[in-house]
């Protein structure tokens, strides 16, 4: 349980400048803001790996987590959607 409560606070501050971000920025409905950092932390980790072991640039790692996490906010924030 320790454990599991140091990932749990790792996740939230970690997350915390993209719920900022998307609150601010969107009419995302309240419930939907932590499932979009949840994925937004995910596509950013794989992103993160890949320039680790070098098969992406730096620059393109960068591009690429920028392009992902907008989309999917833009995406995701869309209430139009069901």
């Amino acid at each position: 349980e320790e454990i599991a409560q140091a990932v749990s606070e790792a996740r939230r501050r970690i997350m915390a400048p993209w719920v900022a971000h998307i609150r601010s920025s969107s009419p995302t409905p309240e419930d939907q803001v932590e499932t979009i950092c949840v994925i937004i932390s995910a596509g950013a980790s794989a992103i993160l790996n890949l320039w680790i072991e070098g098969k992406l640039a730096r620059s393109r790692a960068l591009e690429l987590l920028r392009r992902s996490a907008s989309a999917l906010i833009r995406e995701l924030s869309d209430t139009s959607q069901p």
